[in-house]
């Protein structure tokens, strides 16, 4: 483990702001503390806060010292944070994905990877580099349409490596689209633009 050679951290009180230094040995065992002892000596003598697990319903205190500005009260334990964050309790939610992409999913998977030459669209990569499938994307999610079947047309998909895949899930289209695709910019407005800067 590297040795620091300075005897003392002068660090920040998040409650009076005041400068403290922390011990060399605190520092070096990863514990930053929030509050200064003054703050946390306080602390203990104000009534504990109280909240209610948003998952069980459970009554949880907290001493006022162990509370941080990026502390969220709402779960009473990992458990509960787990359970809760799923879904649409998660803020991430986009709402999620169909188990079954109807029948024709297979056989378009296929088609798309041979018309696209088994090479991702987005990087280059090929199926021989990386010894596997690539990936299909939709370019219309199937949960937007009511039948899974509805969405397996060529045109609506492209083939993508499993990072840009996950990549192109998150953002917006930042690669040139085949020119079959070239139908699914009045169904999806936020790629015309990018398709006119990077048009075949």
């Amino acid at each position: 483990m590297t040795e620091f050679n300075f005897p003392n951290i002068i660090w920040i009180c998040q409650n009076c702001f005041a400068e403290y230094k922390i011990n060399k040995k605190i520092w070096k065992a990863r514990i930053y503390p929030t509050f200064c002892n003054k703050c946390v000596m306080a602390m203990r003598k104000l009534p504990l806060v109280e909240w209610t697990c948003e998952t069980c319903g459970k009554e949880c205190f907290i001493n006022r010292a162990q509370m941080t500005k990026a502390r969220k009260l709402r779960f009473c334990s990992q458990t509960c944070a787990n359970i809760g964050n799923r879904g649409e309790g998660n803020p991430a939610w986009r709402g999620g994905h169909k188990k079954y992409y109807g029948k024709d999913w297979r056989p378009l998977q296929r088609l798309a990877r041979k018309l696209d030459d088994n090479t991702c669209q987005r990087c280059g990569i090929t199926k021989k580099q990386i010894n596997r499938n690539l990936d299909v994307h939709h370019l219309n999610p199937v949960v937007t349409f009511e039948n899974p079947n509805d969405a397996n047309y060529i045109e609506n998909v492209v083939t993508l490596c499993h990072p840009c895949h996950s990549t192109v899930e998150w953002n917006i289209i930042d690669f040139t689209l085949p020119k079959r695709c070239e139908t699914q910019i009045s169904k999806q407005p936020h790629l015309g633009n990018l398709f006119e800067e990077f048009k075949i």
